[in-house]
């Protein structure tokens, strides 16, 4: 193979391997530096998946367009509820920080409109 054909073929190379433009750990999932305000896309309830514990996965995408899988096992060990997940479904705009749901902003707002309705 002569050089120009080598080069071509190596500048393509490279150009294809950076179209996907995710890293590893947003493919998985959301890891635990992640602080944004994301709308939820997918729902999957598994009331109880394995022994008693259950879970809740949401598909979630950003502003920028970056999708995120997000799996949330809904109670401590003491049977408490961790966070607002159980209450979160398609639709919800939820504001997560480092890696953990804070607040599921879309239920903050109703609770809002209804109280100053009145």
């Amino acid at each position: 193979m002569n050089k120009k054909k080598l080069l071509l073929t190596l500048a393509m190379g490279m150009m294809l391997g950076g179209c996907d433009n995710q890293s590893e750990n947003e493919k998985k999932g959301i890891n635990e530096n992640v602080t944004d305000t994301m709308l939820v896309i997918g729902v999957w309830n598994q009331p109880h998946t394995y022994s008693w514990k259950s879970e809740k996965d949401f598909m979630l995408v950003n502003k920028r367009g970056q999708r995120y899988k997000y799996e949330a096992a809904l109670y401590d060990e003491d049977l408490e509820l961790r966070d607002v997940s159980p209450y979160v479904e398609r639709g919800d705009t939820l504001y997560i920080e480092n890696g953990r749901i804070v607040k599921n902003l879309t239920m903050e707002r109703m609770a809002e409109r209804y109280v100053n309705g009145r």
